[in-house]
């Protein structure tokens, strides 16, 4: 036997003492372990045994040769300075599951093995060669790789799995694997990884799992569910779900158990859709006995109708009574008869919506009373398109009908007397126009005589008159004129709905243009200012919208705050609903004039509403009457803000474009 000496910072070889040298030399070549010894800086190759021949792939001419003539192949490996290094310091050298290409019977192939390189010693006890001392383990290594690499196949596997997997190890359900799938279904992130089934899960605990796991490590049996619940704890809150899983023992090598592959996949939605089914159905079935409601089934090429008792009744037919169809459509009132069973046909064509929807008359079995039946179904079709079967619902609307042929007769009659009405006041609106035109005439003639022979009267004997009688000669005046003005805008008013005017695209900036040009003098006069830039088109009748902002431009105006010059902006948005455009226009008219409280808003559109008296500020109280009518022809709405001495915003809203062509 080999025995090693020296310190072991220095090992090396030496024979027993009782060793021959060619003991020494067949121990060396008959060794199953691969030994060689390799001689001077050249590491000539003094001796090299079968196995490690093997090893490098050579035959017996490898001896006497330098190491890197004899394996050319690792001479830009490690292993040159490594044997440099065990010849310079005489220190041994481990290694474990070291790896080479070597060229064996001609193809380079990758071994692995375990070696020593060890020093070994002349009679100077100077270092003069190295004892290779090798195993090859390159069967294992591969084997052990490709377990690895079966084992990340499956851990990948598992990972990228859309359906959730997990495996727990021993009795004790370590959690070695759980991929992303199986984390989201827990409400956990990967910390739970390591810990047991009860740690990661304490809600788990007084719930059959835990039990069934280890009833699964110890039977060796697999256990597989089908919409169980669990209660687990997700996002914070105890919460209950449902799911199909497996639990799968694992084997190793030798046939037992080491681990629990647990498979599951979430059916929360579907058992509760299920369970929303079943509640339904019953609320369906409660609500069909409530209503009298009948069921029924047809499947195509069938001679017969799946009646529930239901329809049976309504037909007059006794429980049980198989239906046919021939029976069913001879029983349809003939008038009838060939439009059901038309629009019956059709909902059963390939390609149709399936739908069947009719009112009928049929002659019940037994006592042929007319009754009115409401029947609806659906077809359901097969992938190819062909007609599965359809199912519907019967209901008895006689008592209906015959409510709806009364309610008719009554509408029809109310209809007759609201036209001799509607015609009535169309008479009544004429001879309105026509009394409104001969009293504005009438009206208007003595007012125009009264301020004529007043002015005559102040102008031929005004210097024998007292300056009294002249100040009430003006006042005369001043009435007179109030009063053509009042009635001029009456008779405007009253007439505003006869004229029929035609919606055209609207510039409003040209509209303000000829407002400022009409209003010139009155707002040179007062310093006003009316600011406004240019506006998107929009639909309108031209007069009216032109009479709309000329009233609201000539109401601010007239309401101006004395020694502060009138500055009127005029301005637009287009509004939106959740950021998508709308068809309207929202139109702003902003002041600087005396403003009104908020609690009169209200009342400032109101037919001859004033706030303010007439001696302080002139006008009928129309004008803005006239303005909301003019908006809401428009389909418009007008509405105002005001605070006293700070000014009167009027917000205008119309539509971008009206539905018809005509304002009538």
């Amino acid at each position: 036997m080999l025995q090693e000496t020296a310190t072991q910072d220095n090992p090396t070889l030496t024979l027993p003492a009782n060793t021959s040298q060619s003991q020494y030399l067949n121990l060396f070549l008959q060794a199953q372990v691969a030994i060689g010894i390799l001689r001077g800086p050249q590491f000539t190759v003094e001796l090299a045994n079968d196995s490690l021949l093997r090893i490098w792939g050579k035959g017996h001419e490898i001896i006497g040769l330098p190491l890197l003539q004899a394996l050319p192949e690792v001479r830009e490996t490690k292993y040159p300075s490594l044997l440099l290094q065990v010849l310079q310091t005489g220190i041994t050298h481990h290694a474990q599951e070291s790896s080479a290409l070597l060229v064996r019977n001609g193809v380079p192939e990758q071994v692995y093995f375990n070696f020593v390189y060890q020093p070994l010693y002349d009679a100077e006890n100077q270092v003069s060669g190295v004892m290779i001392i090798a195993h090859e383990i390159t069967e294992q290594v591969d084997a052990r790789k490709r377990a690895e690499e079966s084992e990340k196949r499956f851990r990948n596997l598992v990972e990228e799995a859309e359906v959730a997997t997990a495996i727990y190890l021993g009795r004790e359900m370590k959690i070695q694997l759980a991929n992303d799938a199986m984390l989201r279904l827990w409400g956990k992130d990967d910390s739970v990884i390591g810990k047991t089934v009860r740690e990661a899960l304490p809600e788990l605990d007084g719930q059959p799992f835990l039990d069934l796991l280890d009833r699964v490590y110890t039977s060796g049996q697999t256990y597989r569910a089908t919409e169980d619940r669990a209660d687990l704890v997700v996002d914070g809150k105890l919460q209950s779900f449902y799911f199909n899983f497996s639990y799968k023992p694992l084997r190793n090598a030798a046939g037992e158990i080491y681990a629990i592959l647990n498979m599951a996949t979430d059916v929360t939605e579907l058992v509760i859709a299920k369970q929303e089914l079943a509640r339904s159905e019953n609320r369906l079935n409660l609500a069909a006995d409530i209503a009298g409601l009948g069921t029924w089934d047809y499947y195509p090429g069938s001679a017969h109708i799946c009646w529930d008792d239901r329809c049976r009744e309504l037909y007059g037919f006794a429980p049980g009574v198989l239906s046919e169809v021939a029976i069913n459509n001879n029983m349809i009132h003939p008038d009838d008869r060939d439009e059901v069973i038309r629009n019956f046909e059709k909902a059963l064509t390939p390609g149709s919506n399936g739908a069947f929807f009719e009112e009928y008359r049929i002659i019940r079995h037994g006592d042929a009373a007319i009754r009115y039946l409401r029947s609806k179904g659906q077809t359901i079709f097969n992938a190819d398109g062909s007609p599965h079967h359809m199912s519907g619902t019967l209901q008895d609307i006689t008592d209906q009908q015959l409510k709806a042929s009364i309610l008719e007769q009554k509408v029809e009659e109310r209809t007759t007397e609201l036209k001799a009405v509607v015609d009535q006041l169309q008479e009544s609106n004429q001879e309105l126009e026509q009394f409104a035109h001969v009293a504005s005439h009438d009206m208007k003639e003595p007012i125009r005589k009264a301020r004529l022979f007043a002015d005559r009267i102040r102008s031929e004997y005004a210097p024998q008159l007292p300056e009294r009688a002249l100040v009430y000669l003006e006042k005369i005046d001043t009435a007179a004129l109030r009063m053509t003005t009042m009635v001029e805008g009456v008779l405007h008013y009253s007439m505003f709905n006869a004229q029929p005017q035609p919606f055209q695209t609207i510039l409003l900036q040209e509209v303000l243009q000829g407002i400022e040009q009409d209003l010139e003098l009155l707002m040179a006069q007062k310093g006003a200012c009316l600011e406004y830039g240019s506006f998107p088109p929009f639909e309108g009748a031209p007069v009216l919208i032109y009479q709309l902002f000329y009233n609201l431009v000539n109401n601010s105006l007239k309401f101006a705050r004395k020694e502060t010059p009138p500055v009127i902006r005029i301005s637009y948005q287009l509004p939106t609903i959740g950021g998508a455009p709308t068809n309207t226009i929202e139109i702003s008219v902003a002041d600087n004039g005396i403003g009104f409280e908020p609690s009169e808003a209200g009342y400032i559109f109101q037919t001859f509403s004033r706030l303010h008296g007439r001696d302080r500020y002139e006008g009928t109280g129309l004008g803005l009457a006239l303005c909301r009518k003019i908006v809401t022809r428009h389909q418009g709405s007008i509405y105002a803000e005001g605070q006293p001495d700070k000014g009167a915003t009027f917000i205008i809203t119309l539509p971008l474009h009206q539905p018809v062509n005509l304002l009538s």
